[in-house]
């Protein structure tokens, strides 16, 4: 209702400026929402959902170009790339490739002595894999021809040493017994019964060498508990083995020199400030990075990577990563979803909701100035809830969060016709896309409509509080 104590300019002032801001507030949150979709913590991860869906009939991992990526530099470094052996900066100056090679058999070589877990810090799948054949092929038979040339002269193969299993086996039927005094290494009856003295000092040698293998130095050191065992034990563990794994280690190492030296000679060029070079590790995932997953963790890696740089070069760098023809044809034929939804665009978005937002809240204090009384809250608070409440509506349809992911994609267009094909991939894309960003886009036009009515509510409960207030007699 008009108030009659104000002008008829400053009526049509309330309203106009109220309005205004109302379509700058809705412009500033929707590009809020775009922003938010788009910020680095979910841009990845939609871009990936967009792959997704562009190449929904590809059940493998797509095929990717081969790229060689710059060298990078660090203090240490490591010689090859991914063996988690790491050498001071200043000694790349003087490094061989011999020296490099004997620096990585050596760590290798003593954190084998530590147990199952020598190669949780090897991140190069193809060198972790060569190494683990070469632990069953050669380290492992090594570590058994050391320690049974430290312990059989100590009478472990000549029965000297031989223990009642017999009587362990009367006490407790069916467990396993201790063949040999001073050594806590058990065995069925079976491989006992019957055997010579030097097949049970063999087993029993076995034994300790997994003890050693799977559970280091400290667990084959405690299966020992005769002085002079663990004495042959000390000198083979600190000499003969380490020695004999190096040596292998150095061996089967060899195969990789080439690589080597290109790797130390590129890092020279890099510390000498020369013009970058290639690396033989890209941040594409390569086929070792891929080997032993299955299909479906295979496509997710080259999605989740594609994202990465789509997301940060925006389609053109996503087109050069892939090595089909007709791949990259398609993603030509989406670039607008991807140069949309990339990083720059993340800035834009920004800038936009910014700028409006700013315009928007200056229309408001124009509009609460024209207006008297308490339309000075509820006028701003009913436009900014009416910018924000239907923006959260169509984000909440558009983008569902509570419906499940359909397993399976609609029926070919062809074959249901356009409008129903059209309607059914819509909205299997937007369930995906939902997923994703869904709460977080609806969460901005949410907070901005909660605002609004916030307002409106807190303009209402002091005018029924004032309304319900008793009225105090004048004296």
């Amino acid at each position: 209702m008009r108030n009659p104590g104000r002008s008829a300019w400053q009526v049509d002032v309330t309203w106009a400026a109220a309005l205004l801001a109302w379509a700058a507030i809705a412009i500033a949150t929707a590009a809020g929402m775009a922003a938010r979709a788009t910020a680095p913590d979910l841009g990845p991860s939609l871009h990936a959902a967009l792959l997704d869906a562009a190449f929904v009939e590809s059940a493998g991992a797509l095929a990717l170009v081969a790229e060689e990526p710059v060298v990078q530099l660090t203090d240490p470094f490591e010689p090859i790339l991914g063996s988690g052996v790491a050498v001071p900066l200043p000694e790349l100056a003087s490094l061989t490739v011999d020296a490099a090679r004997a620096r990585l058999a050596d760590a290798l070589a003593t954190a084998r002595l530590q147990g199952s877990g020598w190669l949780d810090g090897v991140t190069d799948p193809a060198l972790a894999a060569e190494l683990r054949a070469l632990d069953d092929a050669v380290l492992r038979p090594l570590a058994e021809a050391e320690l049974r040339r430290a312990l059989y002269p100590l009478g472990v193969d000549d029965g000297s040493r031989a223990a009642d299993w017999a009587t362990q086996a009367q006490q407790n039927p069916g467990q396993p017994v201790q063949p040999i005094v001073g050594i806590f290494v058990r065995l069925p009856v079976n491989q006992v019964q019957g055997a010579g003295p030097a097949v049970v000092g063999e087993r029993v040698v076995a034994g300790v060498t997994t003890l050693l293998l799977d559970g280091g130095r400290p667990a084959a050191e405690a299966a020992l508990a005769n002085a002079q065992l663990s004495q042959a034990l000390a000198v083979a563990l600190d000499g003969p083995l380490p020695a004999a794994w190096r040596a292998a280690l150095d061996a089967a190492l060899r195969d990789r020199d080439p690589a080597l030296d290109e790797r130390l000679t590129a890092l020279r060029a890099v510390a000498a400030d020369a013009a970058p070079t290639s690396d033989p590790r890209g941040a594409l995932p390569v086929p070792a990075d891929l080997a032993g997953l299955t299909p479906e963790e295979a496509r997710a890696a080259t999605l989740a990577a594609l994202a990465e740089r789509s997301y940060e070069a925006g389609p053109s760098a996503l087109g050069a990563a892939l090595a089909d023809p007709l791949a990259r044809a398609r993603v030509d034929r989406a670039d607008w979803t991807f140069e949309a939804t990339a990083a720059a665009a993340h800035g834009r978005y920004r800038l936009w909701s910014g700028v409006f937002g700013v315009v928007g809240v200056l229309l408001l204090a124009v509009a609460a100035l024209a207006a008297t009384g308490y339309a000075r809250a509820w006028v701003p608070g009913l436009a900014i809830a009416a910018a924000g409440a239907p923006l959260w509506a169509i984000a909440t349809v558009v983008l569902p969060t509570t419906t499940p992911v359909a397993a399976t994609t609609p029926a070919d267009v062809a074959a249901i016709g356009a409008p129903a094909g059209v309607a059914a991939w819509g909205g299997w894309l937007a369930e995906r896309l939902g997923a994703v960003v869904g709460e977080a886009v609806a969460f901005v036009p949410l907070a901005v409509a909660a605002a609004g009515a916030g307002l409106v509510v807190a303009t209402v409960l002091i005018a029924l509080i004032g309304w319900l207030r008793p009225r105090r007699r004048r004296y």
